[in-house]
């Protein structure tokens, strides 16, 4: 092995990789998930509003709720959903603009205890698809083997983001989504939009963005 595959020198250490993986497999089993732990500190590290970060994941956990059986979204997905929102401003240690390509650059490459590269990878998609014109073949060069199920989860985040745009403490009002396969309806308080033209420009403009990742969304008000 050592002349096949050219190594000069080996280390012992007292562990190994065996080691961290049963580690980490028995904390999930009592409930000390380590990269619960880990996306806790990279939010307070890397200085992430945890106010708006709590805001937007409050909505997209909503919306997952909504949708989730309809969908066929497990429980994974929710916990992918959850980290992604909370740290779906993790760009902006780097610079506002455009941070959510910072952000993806960030989960893709740092060391993140617990996840595994391809964990990494599926954050990190969410993050850079999570605003801004949508970008498929951007988005596939992150994650080759990303499935329409990925893509859900965007579609919750950019929702949830949008409407939590103010950044204001007072609660949404309630709302809800309806899913019937690639068809999104989300239902809103009568006359919300009327009142709240930028967030109705963000959702009109939505409407253009999801239909290029094969979903349509309407926008529906009541009393």
């Amino acid at each position: 092995l050592f002349t096949s595959l050219r190594i000069a020198s080996v280390t012992p250490v007292k562990s190994a990789l065996r080691e961290g993986a049963l580690t980490e497999l028995i904390g999930r089993m009592f409930g000390e998930d380590i990269r619960e732990q880990t996306v806790d500190a990279m939010v307070r590290r890397l200085q992430i509003d945890q106010l708006q970060a709590m805001r937007v994941n409050r909505t997209a956990v909503k919306f997952f709720m909504d949708v989730h059986e309809t969908w066929q979204l497990s429980q994974i997905d929710l916990q992918m959903l959850s980290w992604s929102a909370r740290l779906h401003e993790v760009g902006m240690s780097i610079a506002f603009g455009g941070y959510h390509k910072h952000g993806a650059y960030i989960l893709q490459n740092a060391d993140m205890q617990g996840f595994s590269r391809q964990e990494q990878a599926k954050l990190s998609l969410i993050i850079r698809a999570h605003r801004g014109k949508v970008r498929l073949p951007e988005y596939f060069s992150i994650l080759p083997t990303a499935t329409v199920e990925h893509f859900k989860l965007v579609i919750l985040l950019r929702l949830a983001t949008k409407l939590n745009r103010r950044r204001s403490p007072k609660p949404l009002p309630q709302m809800k989504l309806l899913a019937n396969g690639n068809t999104i309806t989300l239902q809103l308080p009568d006359k919300y939009l009327h009142t709240r033209s930028l967030t109705n420009a963000d959702l009109q403009e939505e409407k253009e963005q999801l239909s290029m990742m094969g979903f349509q969304l309407y926008l529906l008000e009541r009393n």
